[in-house]
């Protein structure tokens, strides 16, 4: 009497066998839909998080809310695993995850599609590093930003100082504000033109509003931010991020710029608010850039960022006609660097006075 189980198929002498083509059947079935039910609880909390913004303020929303364009990636792989376990009553289900998949993608696909913008105004270039303390490599940066007019340096510390004294930068660069500090601390705005504080908002990483001044176009605000990164929870991660927008709040009129590491993708609640109350636009969506991650470079082996963490924005008669990435060799962050063109501001028109209401009146 063979002694083989239910799933085992015996051998010519009775003995039980590996395993028959039933058996693994179920096993991958069974495994299949493991993997559905892990990638919808994933694709839910994501989708949840993107639609419900103030979700990322509690618990670790701010953390798992940066992935949340990946949800689109959860919500396809669940309609291809249901598809593939076939059956009538799981088409529905598969259809319900193309359609998440499809919300995912539509807040994606703009920014692979260029805004109309009106022609004109100052070509300006400006690139934003995040040096991780001395980390980047000088020549790296030197090289990356040989074109750009305004350089934004964060995690500024006085060894990359040295190195780019040695580079010649504050030749390339005569005006600056802002200046190295050990750790994080150090931001500072270097320009090829000349350049004055306006404001500053002292955070631990500094906020530098400066007005920048072309010779031969119209000047513009700068606002160099760094706010703080959400792994100190979520109440100093909004604060800071609020601190942000009551500088850029604080300066309404003219062209803007706003640009730096933000510690939040698009789809967070920090730079949503920035979008929202100060009235900023993305520079990639408005390009076409697509979505640009940059963070973690490599800083964690061979894994490719994953991020949209430095980003620019734009506010006023600035128009971005590009913005890329760039390899800092050795910072946990990619650089951007951004193609503006600055315009000048229309005239504001005043408000009539009885006076004027009156003549206009007569007319």
């Amino acid at each position: 009497m063979s002694t083989a189980g239910a799933g085992e198929r015996p051998d010519r002498q009775g003995r039980p066998g590996r395993p028959g083509r039933s058996s693994r059947r179920v096993i991958a079935r069974r495994l299949a839909w493991l993997l559905v039910g892990l990638l919808t609880l994933a694709g839910a909390a994501l989708l949840a998080l993107r639609l419900l913004p103030r979700l990322q303020l509690h618990s670790v929303g701010p953390m798992v809310s940066a992935f949340a364009p990946y949800g689109l990636f959860s919500w396809t792989l669940v309609a291809l695993l249901l598809l593939r376990l076939k059956g009538r009553r799981l088409l529905v289900p598969a259809l319900l995850a193309l359609a998440a998949a499809a919300v995912h993608a539509s807040w994606l696909v703009p920014f692979y599609v260029a805004d109309e913008t009106p022609s004109g105004g100052r070509a300006v270039t400006i690139a934003s590093v995040n040096l991780l303390g001395g980390a980047a490599d000088p020549d790296a940066v030197t090289r990356a930003t040989a074109d750009a007019d305004v350089v934004v340096l964060m995690e500024f510390d006085p060894k990359t100082d040295r190195a780019l004294v040695e580079r010649g930068w504050y030749e390339r660069f005569p005006h600056h504000i802002g200046g190295p500090a050990w750790g994080t601390a150090g931001t500072a705005v270097l320009s090829r033109f000349p350049i004055r504080q306006v404001d500053s908002r002292p955070s631990g990483v500094q906020i530098y509003v400066t007005e920048i001044s072309p010779p031969d176009g119209p000047s513009f605000h700068l606002v160099a931010a760094h706010p703080l990164n959400p792994a100190g929870g979520a109440v100093l991660w909004r604060a800071y991020g609020d601190l942000v927008i009551e500088a850029v709040r604080h300066h309404p009129d003219g062209p803007l710029v706003v640009i730096g590491d933000f510690n939040a993708t698009p789809d967070q609640f920090t730079i949503r608010q920035l979008v929202d109350r100060a009235g900023v636009r993305n520079a990639a969506d408005e390009s076409g850039a697509g979505w640009l991650r940059t963070w973690p470079d490599r800083f964690y082996g061979p894994l490719p960022p994953l991020f949209s963490l430095d980003q620019a924005f734009v506010r006023g008669p600035v128009y971005a006609d590009d913005i890329a990435t760039f390899d800092t060799r050795g910072s946990d962050h990619r650089g951007v660097i951004a193609r503006l063109r600055v315009a000048a501001s229309p005239p504001t028109r005043p408000t009539p006075g009885p006076a004027t209401a009156s003549a206009a009146a007569g007319r």
